[in-house]
């Protein structure tokens, strides 16, 4: 229609709820956001405490500082016994004594993903989660536990994407280069990223901050003709500083608790973002009844 015939259209007529009901709705639907709104500001300040730690251990280095310096380090002599008391030059600076300095792919192994040929139907929209560049870069939290595009088993076995375990840090080489996030679950991936898993037990979340310390770097060695990319070979020219094993456990056990929780966190939102979005056109349109409606 060209132009509205507002004579015709204004004589439709609209069942809707009463305004008791409308309240009602609001509500509930209210509530259901306000949970969602509650668990996000939780992730961030779990994902903030967490952060908070690793830096003041493993780049300001405050435990050696106040060591060397005869502070209290205020943390539990446990903790604390298992930082140096002095400093020494490195590569990368004044570093902790007894720390290494090491190229990341010493302490990570990089892994590539792989697509599946699109005109092979049977590849396609199965129940193996695929995760892409749009993926990493829109999520809504930390974790991806969801992605746009799904493959088949059939479809893993013929291409070079394979299957991630939870909580491989995914970062981004083409598009929004250097976007991260962590699996929240086992995922193949595409080859426009690039999936980092730690090469020892239970330092998965040390990895995952120390890649995000080098994400500044990863980007600035990115190059391209047409678009930037990361490649290998980006990764294999990156060095890092690495603290004894004891200590990088440490702290994968003392910031285990909050990302468990942030993943809880976001799955739970999941659930309550399906549950709204089918709450609400039923109870818009009458085939959902609320209680003593």
């Amino acid at each position: 229609m060209p132009r509205a015939n507002w004579s015709y259209a204004s004589q439709f007529s609209f069942d809707i709820p009463s305004y008791t009901v409308q309240s009602q709705i609001g509500n509930i639907l209210g509530s259901l956001d306000d949970k969602i709104a509650l668990n996000n500001r939780m992730n961030l300040t779990l994902e903030e405490m967490a952060r908070t730690i690793f830096k003041s251990w493993f780049v300001d280095f405050d435990p050696v500082r106040a060591r060397a310096e005869g502070r209290d380090p205020g943390l539990p002599a446990e903790i604390a016994d298992l930082f140096p008391d002095s400093f020494e030059d490195s590569p990368l600076g004044e570093i902790p004594r007894g720390w290494r300095v090491v190229p990341i792919l010493e302490i990570a192994a990089l892994l590539s993903g792989g697509t599946p040929k699109t005109s092979v139907p049977e590849y396609w929209d199965g129940n193996v989660y695929w995760v892409t560049a749009k993926d990493v870069s829109q999520k809504r939290s930390l974790y991806i536990i969801d992605t746009d595009k799904k493959i088949t088993e059939l479809g893993l076995e013929n291409s070079s994407a394979k299957i991630l375990p939870k909580n491989t840090v995914i970062v981004t080489a083409r598009g929004t280069v250097g976007a991260y996030a962590l699996l929240g679950k086992e995922m193949a991936m595409n080859q426009t990223n690039y999936g980092l898993v730690s090469q020892r037990e239970n330092e998965e979340y040390f990895l995952f901050f120390m890649v995000v310390s080098i994400l500044d770097e990863l980007k600035r060695n990115a190059y391209g003709t047409i678009f930037d990319t990361i490649t290998t070979r980006t990764f294999q020219n990156v060095k890092v500083l690495m603290p004894p094993t004891k200590l990088t456990r440490c702290f994968n056990d003392l910031v285990y608790p909050f990302f468990e929780k942030m993943l809880n966190n976001e799955n739970e939102n999941a659930s309550l973002i399906e549950l709204r979005d089918k709450l609400l056109p039923g109870l818009m349109n009458g085939s959902v009844h609320l209680r003593g409606d």
